[in-house]
């Protein structure tokens, strides 16, 4: 794999020569300040943000260096960085100024295999071995680019969880309430902070653990009313990077697929769930929920397998999905299906 180059990203702790510079988004914040603690919890020193345009505060810190804790501090309390690399004492405790160079990686004759070759086994890190560790991990796959394994990664951009969300706190403005999810209000990817916050996500993914590609989780619930939508952006610029873009998106949007220059947002492939429900119902005879909407007949299986979803224009459980005749003219790599998944 080629080496990416490193870059400055728009917030987080970045070491800078033999300094660290610290860059937050918190507008309409009076005075934001960085308090950098020892491995201990023994406060070091305090340095003041200065207030950039657009609501960033920033400050280099001359004295900085890799291993030094730190959080944020205005309206008289400290948070976590949202942008950190590496929290050692949890969501809630401080960050860790992290050097991403500091790693020796043995995959420079690797690079992204297309995804229509690909096979994709669905794993949890955290239960995929007693230690629930990448490290441990190792030990079943022993390095997977050296073993000729592409990693993907399944990354949230619809909502947050419950516990060690700090947003709200920098700004409100990283939301939308005028729409919805079921886990709380929506990203306001309309504000170009935020969409940069984002999608500046994937490329760190990309440039310092050399993912190879992404599975966005439940897009549909990803609202953006810009003329270039965000996911199309992210599609973009991990294109860019050699990466390829998968999502979870249950509207069977033909739209997602298509090419940027045919006004698609030029996503590589869709989980195709209507496989998986076909055959659930087919094995099964289960047709509690959403699961009504399908009969679990060998006409339906071969439906599905001929044009890659088996609703195409038609209404399913209350939900118009797909566009009628459109996702059979796609590639059959662009659907991927499966029995089961995490």
């Amino acid at each position: 794999m080629s080496k990416l180059s490193r870059q400055l990203r728009s917030q987080g702790a970045d070491l800078v020569g033999s300094e660290v510079r610290y860059r937050t988004w918190a507008p309409g914040k009076e005075k934001v300040d960085v308090v950098i603690f020892d491995a201990a919890g023994h406060l070091i020193r305090i340095v003041s943000l200065g207030e950039e345009t657009g609501g960033y505060f920033t400050a280099i810190d001359p004295d900085g260096r890799a291993g030094d804790r730190y959080q944020y501090r205005f309206g008289g309390n400290t948070r976590p960085d949202p942008a950190s690399r590496f929290n050692p004492a949890g969501v809630h405790g401080t960050a860790q100024v992290i050097d991403p160079n500091d790693f020796e990686w043995r995959d420079a004759e690797w690079s992204t295999p297309p995804v229509s070759g690909w096979t994709i086994y669905e794993l949890h890190i955290g239960t995929f071995t007693p230690e629930g560790t990448f490290r441990a991990a190792i030990g079943k796959l022993d390095a997977a680019h050296q073993h000729g394994l592409a990693v993907i990664l399944d990354v949230v951009y619809n909502h947050l969880g419950p516990d060690g969300n700090y947003l709200g706190a920098y700004s409100r403005d990283y939301f939308n309430p005028e729409h919805k999810t079921p886990w709380g209000d929506r990203l306001n990817f309309e504000l170009k902070r935020v969409r940069d916050f984002f999608a500046e996500n994937t490329s760190y993914w990309r440039r310092e653990f050399h993912i190879d590609g992404f599975r966005l989780d439940a897009t549909h619930a990803i609202v953006d009313t810009s003329d270039k939508h965000v996911l199309a952006e992210i599609a973009e610029l991990v294109h860019s990077l050699g990466g390829i873009v998968t999502a979870e998106d249950e509207r069977n949007d033909v739209h997602l697929l298509l090419d940027q220059k045919d006004e698609g947002i030029g996503l590589d492939a869709i989980w195709a769930d209507d496989f998986h429900h076909v055959v659930r119902v087919m094995l099964t005879g289960m047709r509690e929920g959403y699961y009504c909407a399908y009969e679990g007949t060998v006409a339906e299986l071969a439906a599905t397998l001929e044009h890659g979803w088996l609703f195409e224009g038609s209404a399913r459980v209350r939900q118009h999905h797909g566009q009628a005749a459109k996702a059979g003219e796609l590639p059959r790599a662009s659907f991927i299906f499966c029995i089961t998944n995490r």
